[in-house]
């Protein structure tokens, strides 16, 4: 009786002895439980920030790729500018040797109106000697008509016999010889004249047609230097605005590439930080996926491992 007593006693204090083990360990659980809730929220906040890193790691890549893409297109941009730098530069080649051409054209028209002046002062000189000549010649022929119409105003003096006598035996031949000369007279002056209207018409035509050439040559020479002018200032304009397009691009090629450079960088620092938090976390993810683990396993000795493991991740890396 008394064995059974004490047998009942100790199975009652075994029994206590496990209830108060078993409540202690239940307070332990209930106290696991909220630990671990507390770090599964702190699991889902750093899986949050994991995500947004992973985001942000993401959009740096794609910002940095479309940067990329944009130099590239900036490139492009200064590769098409360089070919029309290039064909502009080649049209004012075009348009020097064209401009020189017309200066060389210029410096001939210039040469031959020259000429043209001295061929017209040569035509001059010869028509004033020409006017010398004929009004040498009409002098001589006035002369010529002085004597011939004193010899037809000769009349027979009626005061003396002697005159009279030689009124009457004035010579047939002098009549004869007064009328060759005017013959002779008339005709000189039918020649001279026909050959000064000649010679005059010739000279004039001459200097008409001198006078044409060099109005030509001056209408000519003058449309000529107004088109060199124009194309010199055309020149000017396309080398100012070759220049400044130049100064342009090379500006803008370089902001865009500083730019770019710059974005690049920013971007890769950011990647950089980003892969260095993931890293960081890296263990206290792995940490958690172990406690996780256990919990599916129901092996409460090994949770409560992983969980002190996951605490001990999670205060190193805080």
């Amino acid at each position: 009786m008394t064995q059974a007593l004490d047998l009942a006693t100790s199975f009652k204090t075994l029994v206590e002895g496990l209830n108060g083990q078993f409540e202690t360990e239940k307070a332990k659980v209930a106290a696991q439980a909220v630990d671990l809730s507390a770090k599964d929220a702190q699991i889902e906040k750093l899986h949050d920030l994991w995500k947004t890193s992973s985001l942000r790691e993401e959009s740096a890549r794609l910002q940095c790729e479309q940067t990329a893409s944009q130099l590239d297109i900036e490139q492009r941009k200064l590769e098409s500018s360089t070919t029309e730098l290039n064909a502009k530069e080649w049209e004012i080649k075009n348009l020097q040797r064209q401009t020189d051409e017309w200066k060389r054209a210029y410096e001939r028209e210039k040469t031959g109106q020259r000429e043209t002046g001295q061929n017209r002062s040569m035509l001059m000189r010869d028509l004033a000697e020409e006017r010398a000549k004929n009004a040498t010649i009409t002098e001589s022929v006035t002369s010529l008509t002085k004597e011939i119409a004193v010899l037809k105003r000769a009349k027979t003096p009626k005061k003396t016999q002697d005159t009279g006598k030689k009124i009457n035996d004035t010579p047939k031949a002098h009549a004869d010889t007064a009328q060759k000369l005017r013959k002779k007279h008339e005709e000189t002056v039918r020649k001279l004249e026909t050959k000064q209207k000649e010679e005059t018409n010739e000279l004039q035509e001459e200097l008409n047609a001198s006078q044409l050439r060099e109005s030509l040559l001056q209408d000519e020479n003058s449309e000529q230097a107004s088109e060199i002018k124009y194309q010199d200032c055309q020149i000017t304009k396309l080398r100012k605005d070759v220049k400044k397009a130049g100064k342009k691009s090379e500006k803008d090629a370089q902001k865009a590439i500083e730019k770019a450079n710059k974005e690049i960088e920013g971007f890769r620092a950011m990647a950089e930080k980003s892969e260095g938090k993931a890293e960081k976390y890296e263990e206290v993810f792995e940490a958690a996926r172990n406690v996780v683990r256990s919990d599916v396993n129901r092996d409460w000795q090994d949770f409560a491992a992983k969980m002190e493991d996951l605490s001990e991740a999670v205060k190193s890396h805080a």
